[in-house]
């Protein structure tokens, strides 16, 4: 099965959150605080649910689900306080919860712990009692039963009941409001037929108030545009002037970096995958072969000369006039003696044979394939001067690479605040309107106080009363409104609907109760039929495959009573490798046995788990990691920003930036 979408309810800091996971690699990372073990304990509990105290426990209020594909189908699992409802894939449904946060559910306080696949080796018991198989199927028939049929019914009666209640509650909710608008109206009685003085203050204070009516109609505009924006992160000057800081810093460390590697592209284009330190380890013999170049080209073609000179002699060829040996201005008319010109040739050969070896030699240390010994120098020569300029601004290249890496973290972290660059300009636009409608709002209420108005207090038109033109209408306004009250305050239907809900959500739970029981029966059955064994056993091969991809080197992990590990040596006691091993070998294993072909197909879950890794340690495991997933669905969870950074550069893998969770009126943020 493959995890399609989660839909967080109610769980710890999350709340009406949703994800959606890919199929193969998702990495989720965020900072501290986050939600980020939150979340991998949601799936987890959808998953297999926690039991003792092997984990932590669900709450009451916890609810939510999540959406899989399994084979093809589509099906959902959800939790509702401590119950699990769905159809639960045989392998989850009776699966131990401390097996399955041994292996799959991989965390950084259990990614060394191989209790579960030490059993799966050293258990061999088995069973297959025809009756079991009965028991098991009438169990899950059962949970079938009342987890889905009946619970549907009765969640069908509960919705029916609650939308009958709904119009009652509406109506008893109101009564508050009706004898608000009572109140109104018997001030409006008492100053349209009264004389009294206090009816004349009411009097004045409404024509006082009907005058600055379009004030309070715009404060309530102002209101309503205020809760239109919803909540937001503020963005102040300051935090403008910090903004543009970071992106001008930005811009200039782009331009630095930018101009650096088109000074350096020359250079690293020359020397390839050579370090500078190879080419000056032959230095010295570089610069020998570039002053002999010419004393090179001279012996090499004087020694050409000389060779043909050698066969027109052998041959009986006419006397030519020829220089003596290559040297001075002088000739003479008779060929040349055979052997002097043997003797020059042979030394020539030397001369020429000792460079070319020496050239070689160079060629193959610096893997320069050329044929031609004098183009082969002239490479030696550019890959000298291409490594004398590396290592002349070396330092200030990986100066402006930090400067740049520091520019973006910096910005980076200072749009998480506002959920990214789109959320830094929206925040920024409700910013200046939320500013705009609180000194209007200011200036109006302002108004208002010095008119001797309540800026709170709401006007209450007898259009909205239900009552205009005389005092009749008033009191039949009255009269509607206080019988409304009294059959409010007077009627049972809505304590005897609430009265039913109560007894259906009982019952609801009863139902629940009975599935989940039969859920554990058809769990235990198959658990007996397993032989009490947990689970499969690693397969070594593969798991050695993956360490050896983990610490770039070869390694087996065996079986001798216990783990064993060989890496270049004989095999030891998983135990007493350094920690670092011990993780990568645990995680090796249990990969191995995500992915067996007679494992259940779930989705593997990484909370922390490379904590206290050395940077090439963390690379490997992620290395195996990305592997895996080419079979498997992993989620991993990281605060880390390296592991971040590694993953982010792998094809394939889906990252995801979760922000901090919606608390006390600040929204989240999902970049």
């Amino acid at each position: 099965m493959k995890i399609i979408r989660a839909d967080v309810d109610s769980f710890g800091p999350l709340k009406d959150r949703t994800f959606k996971f890919a199929s193969g690699l998702n990495v989720f990372s965020g900072p501290n605080g986050c939600g980020k073990t939150a979340l991998a304990e949601f799936l987890a509990a959808c998953l297999v649910p926690s039991a003792g105290k092997t984990s932590p426990e669900r709450g009451k209020d916890d609810s939510g689900g999540i959406v899989a594909d399994e084979d093809g189908t589509e099906t959902s699992i959800r939790i509702r306080g401590l119950y699990r409802i769905g159809r639960v894939p045989d392998c989850l449904l009776g699966m131990r919860p401390d097996y399955y946060r041994g292996v799959y559910f991989i965390g950084r306080g259990s990614v060394d712990d191989l209790s579960a696949l030490e059993d799966a080796f050293s258990e061999t018991e088995s069973s297959a009692h025809p009756g079991l198989i009965t028991a098991s199927e009438k169990a899950r028939e059962s949970a079938e039963q009342a987890l889905g049929h009946d619970l549907n019914e009765i969640d069908a009666l509960i919705a029916e009941t609650e939308s009958e209640a709904e119009g009652l509650e509406e109506e008893a909710n109101r009564y508050g409001e009706y004898d608000s608008q009572a109140e109104a109206i018997r001030k409006m009685i008492r100053m349209e037929t009264e004389d009294s003085p206090e009816a004349e203050e009411l009097r004045q204070h409404t024509n006082l108030r009907e005058a600055y009516r379009p004030y309070y109609d715009r404060l309530s505009d102002l209101a309503a545009s205020r809760r239109a924006l919803e909540s937001f992160e503020w963005v102040g000057g300051s935090d403008i002037l910090a903004y543009e800081g970071m992106v001008e810093e930005l811009r200039e460390a782009s331009e630095a970096a930018e101009s650096m590697d088109e000074m350096m592209y020359g250079p690293l284009t020359e020397l390839g995958s050579i370090e500078p330190n190879d080419v000056y380890a032959h230095a010295g013999e570089i610069k020998k072969l570039a002053e002999g170049r010419e004393a090179y080209a001279r012996n090499s073609k004087e020694l050409r000369d000389r060779i043909a000179e050698l066969a027109d002699a052998k041959m009986g060829a006419p006397k030519k006039k020829a220089p003596l040996f290559g040297r001075g201005s002088g000739s003479r008319e008779e060929s040349m003696d055979i052997s002097a010109l043997t003797r020059r040739i042979d030394s020539l050969t030397r001369m020429t044979e000792s460079y070319e070896e020496s050239a070689t030699s160079v060629s193959f240390a610096l893997g320069i394939m050329m044929p031609d010994t004098e183009q082969a120098v002239a490479e030696m020569v550019r890959m000298k001067n291409a490594a004398d300029i590396l290592t002349e601004h070396g330092d200030a290249l990986n100066d402006s690479k930090a400067r740049l890496e520091k520019a973006k973290s910096a910005l980076s972290r200072f749009l998480e605040r506002f959920g990214g660059e789109d959320g830094f300009a929206e925040c920024g636009k409700k910013t200046g309107e939320a500013r705009a409608i609180d000194e209007e709002t200011s200036e109006i209420r302002k108004i208002l106080s010095e008119a001797g108005l309540n800026p709170d207090e709401t006007i209450c038109a007898t259009e909205y009363l239900g009552a205009a033109g005389n005092v009749d209408n008033l009191k039949k306004r009255l009269s509607y409104l206080e019988e409304k009250m009294s059959a409010i305050l007077s009627s049972g239907k809505l304590e005897s609907l609430l009265d039913r809900k109560a007894a259906l959500k009982a019952e609801r739970e009863a139902v629940i109760r009975r599935g989940v029981s039969s859920a554990f029966a058809c769990a235990i059955a198959n658990r007996i039929r397993s032989g009490m064994s947990e689970g499969n056993q690693p397969d070594l091969d593969a798991a050695s495959e993956y360490l050896s991809e983990m610490a770039g080197r070869e390694c087996e992990i065996s079986w001798d009573g216990g783990f064993r590990l060989a890496d270049g040596g004989p095999p030891r006691p998983l135990e007493a490798a350094g920690s670092g091993m011990h993780t990568l070998a645990s995680l090796a294993l249990k990969l191995a046995v995500a992915e067996a072909p007679s494992a259940c197909e779930i989705p593997v879950i990484l909370d922390e788990p490379f904590a206290g890794l050395d940077s090439e340690s963390k690379s490997g495991a992620c290395r195996a990691v990305r592997s895996a997933a080419r079979k498997l669905q992993i989620i991993v969870f990281t605060c880390d920003r390296e592991t971040k950074e590694i993953f982010s550069s792998m094809n394939g893998a889906a990252i995801f930036n979760m922000g901090m969770p919606h608390r006390e009126g600040i929204p989240h943020a999902t970049l």
